[in-house]
């Protein structure tokens, strides 16, 4: 820990801020359905289009006329394909011309993979280099391809925008792209959001509450919770038909961040996580969210006994430790089967106490497994909450629903 740190908050009197971001939008609307767009350029990762990753490094360096400048902030344009984690989002193949506009539209269409309703369709361009479309058109469509709403935006002067109308029971989407807000650059998209995101900070948050907790072996297996409480000024009025509140839907996305003010009056912020919202209450003064982390979806599931047997939940409690460096295992002698049906969850603590494990879910939602008797640790990725599987493993192996093991080459 840091001195000035850890004087801050020892000192007689301590001073703390939070920001709270919340991502009001349709939790499925990236997950399946199709995407089309026009020919990408080499830099182009399109997918990560979907992948609510919002936050570029730096602003990548090409040779886009008037563009690169000198001055120690650019980022070398990474291989194509590298795998190195960078957020770069879709790059057209097409370039502007020397006014901006495109020989031909630069045309988005996204179709979900069932009806979808949100606030507003929020297009997040190159915020880093400032390159952002100027004029350009959204349509929502819904199943009978009947046009449901059309927006112009023309002069947009804004990296971030979000359509000022509200899509209900929407199956498909297309933007039309016509001109950049400079000459010679190419379409740059970072994210594409069904919905909006709302940042509470000062004294428009009443109050946070968070609990982390670690697993000692035999206790089950406990989530992260966040609870928040924030001024209803305007925006929640249940009776509104444009209400928020209207559009609150479980899985939605709160970032948290606490901050420590320093003697200096800067604030050093810590990242606290993400979580998923899970319940809300509006009244006339307040609005009150719980979030957990994503382990506590893991009770949506359910495994069947079919498959169980006393050598299959041994076995599958070795394989696990057997992805790490974890040689020494303490596993009880004679592990119980079950009878019945458990779900995600029950089958995760049973894991728990099989293996004498500390267990914990990381602030960026993986699950952490600590061998209490050699303090030993490795980490392994959760899955998406619609995914009905228990793990996946770096390496690609993963099992099936019915906790089947599935060797896929890794």
């Amino acid at each position: 820990m840091r001195e000035d740190f850890q004087n801050a908050i020892y000192q007689d009197t301590r001073r703390t801020a939070a920001e709270i971001v919340y991502q009001l939008t349709a939790p499925d609307s990236k997950e399946g359905g199709g995407m089309e767009f026009p020919d990408e350029s080499e830099l182009s990762r399109s997918w990560q289009m979907m992948n609510e990753e919002r936050n570029q490094p730096a602003p990548v360096g090409t040779l886009e006329p008037e563009y690169w400048s000198l001055e120690g902030r650019f980022m070398i344009a990474p291989e194509a394909g590298a795998d190195d984690g960078l957020e770069i989002g879709y790059w057209s193949a097409a370039m502007s011309d020397e006014a901006g506009y495109f020989a031909a539209p630069q045309v988005i269409r996204r179709d979900f993979a069932f009806a979808q309703s949100f606030n507003a369709l929020t297009i997040t361009f190159d915020i880093e280099s400032q390159n952002f479309a100027m004029d350009f058109d959204t349509e929502f469509y819904d199943g009978f391809d009947n046009l449901v709403y059309f927006e112009q935006a023309r002069g947009n002067d804004s990296p971030v925008y979000a359509t000022s109308a509200a899509g209900v029971n929407i199956a498909y989407c297309i933007m039309r792209f016509f001109r950049t807000n400079n000459p010679y650059r190419f379409l740059r998209i970072i994210e594409i959001d069904f919905g909006i995101t709302l940042r509470f900070t000062g004294d428009e948050i009443f109050s946070v509450d968070l609990v982390r907790e670690g697993n000692y072996s035999g206790q089950g297996f406990i989530y992260p919770e966040l609870r928040i409480s924030i001024a209803n000024r305007g925006g929640y009025n249940l009776l509104d038909s444009n209400s928020y509140a209207n559009y609150f839907l479980q899985r939605q996305r709160f970032t948290y961040r606490h901050g420590l003010v320093m003697p200096n009056g800067m604030i050093d912020w810590i990242d606290c996580g993400t979580y998923f919202l899970h319940d809300w209450r509006v009244s006339d003064e307040r609005v009150e969210f719980t979030a957990r982390g994503r382990t506590a979806r893991l009770s949506a599931g359910i495994y069947r006994d079919s498959t169980f047997n006393l050598f299959d939940i041994q076995q599958l409690a070795r394989k696990i430790f057997a992805q790490t460096d974890i040689d020494q295992l303490n596993l009880a002698p004679q592990i119980p089967g079950f009878f019945g049906n458990i779900n995600h969850r029950q089958a995760m603590a049973m894991l728990i106490e099989f293996t004498s494990c500390l267990t914990f879910e990381t602030r960026d939602n993986r699950i952490r497994f600590v061998d209490i008797i050699r303090d030993d640790a490795f980490v392994l990725n959760t899955l998406p909450p619609h995914q009905r599987k228990i793990y996946r493993w770096i390496d690609d192996n993963s099992w099936d629903d019915n906790l089947n093991w599935i060797d896929n080459g890794g």
